[in-house]
């Protein structure tokens, strides 16, 4: 039975050009003579296996197997202290019926500890923000902006300052006399 989407499906595609783009090297990883396979992508900091199905329930009954293949793998090569930063991440597009015993089986396998940290992820579609969305926690923070870049935080202030009702010449003069003296003790 194959509970994993084919490398060719789009979710699957673009959570492997996500990935490779932030830095992290993919190959694959067979599934205990199932053969299935994980995507298996790696950076310097974490080992991720990441197994996309098409339901629910395959993610449910991927969960097992994906675990114990990983665990295996990184029982095999030496990972030194990214042993500790090795996680499963399953992601499906289907949406979590309402009736809660869904959103518990997918609690259970975020908590579950054993081996490998997991994350179980629904309602995951296959635009990058939603992909980026069930993947932050892994990727690179974004690049910091040239300080020149950044709107200044006055300017910005005395916008809010008129929203909020205060004159467009009050909220002037105070910001004139902060840039000043650093204090709006005189205003």
């Amino acid at each position: 039975m194959t509970r994993t989407l084919p490398q060719d499906n789009e979710l699957v595609r673009t959570v492997s050009a996500l990935l490779q783009n932030r830095g992290f090297t993919l190959s694959s990883l067979d599934l205990l003579g199932d053969g299935e396979q994980l995507l298996l992508a790696e950076n310097e900091l974490f080992i991720l296996g990441v197994g996309v199905t098409a339901t629910l329930d395959d993610l449910l009954s991927l969960h097992p197997i994906a675990a114990s293949s990983l665990i295996e793998r990184v029982q095999e090569r030496a990972t030194g202290a990214k042993q500790w930063d090795v996680y499963l991440v399953l992601l499906t597009p289907e949406e979590i019926p309402e009736d809660g015993e869904a959103f518990l089986r997918l609690a259970s396998i975020n908590y579950d500890i054993n081996g490998v940290r997991r994350i179980a992820r629904a309602s995951v579609g296959a635009d990058v923000d939603s992909i980026e969305s069930a993947l932050r926690t892994f990727l690179p923070l974004p690049e910091s902006l040239d300080e020149s870049q950044l709107p200044d935080p006055l300017d910005q202030l005395q916008t809010e300052m008129t929203i909020q009702g205060v004159s467009m010449e009050d909220s002037a003069r105070a910001i004139r006399v902060f840039r000043l003296t650093g204090s709006l003790q005189d205003v």
